[in-house]
């Protein structure tokens, strides 16, 4: 094994648990118990491709080896999608169909959550996530969808607020928000 594929091999590793970090921002009992997110295959999709994207977004925005890591991280993402949808039961037949028509509903995602937080002010960016967040990812009320925006708008923060050597060590350690410390 050369001195690269080894390299290689051990940012991979980086990626992978990058993308659990991830997943576990994703699954926070605080998204399904109060903030409207459903408890099903699709909500936890959701969920997932919203955390995926405020990631994403942030390792974009950085340098080349972040924005190299966000491709690999976007490759996990969709590996783990076609192996979730062949245990959920997705036949080799169904499963081009249906990881075309998922990934249809993240980079469908990806455009709207991107462009309600490119938004001018924060009133407007508020809304219009809201108003995203609410049409995507929650089933809950006003109250319920305001709060929700407040926390994915905390979740952005605190990723932004990373480092880089966090993010190429494989990691993406976001404090508990809105009090999920009694839930963790």
């Amino acid at each position: 094994m050369t001195l690269l594929d080894r390299l290689l091999r051990r940012r991979n590793r980086f990626v992978a648990s990058l993308y659990d970090e991830v997943v576990a921002i994703s699954r926070r009992p605080v998204l399904y118990a109060e903030l409207g997110v459903p408890d099903t295959l699709m909500g936890r999709f959701n969920s997932l491709s919203l955390i995926m994207i405020l990631t994403l977004r942030v390792l974009q925005g950085r340098g080349p080896a972040l924005k190299a890591m966000a491709q690999e991280l976007t490759d996990i993402f969709f590996a783990e999608t076609d192996r979730g949808l062949r245990q959920a039961g997705v036949g080799d037949q169904k499963l081009p169909k249906t990881m075309h028509k998922m990934a249809g509903v993240f980079y469908g995602q990806l455009e709207a959550y991107g462009a309600a937080l490119a938004s001018e002010g924060d009133d407007a960016r508020h809304m219009a996530l809201g108003e995203v967040l609410a049409r995507n990812l929650s089933e809950g009320d006003a109250d319920t969808i305001r709060a929700l925006t407040d926390h994915v708008l905390a979740v952005e923060q605190s990723l932004a607020a990373l480092d880089d050597a966090v993010f190429l060590s494989g990691h993406a350690p976001i404090p508990e928000i809105l009090g999920e410390a009694d839930e963790l």
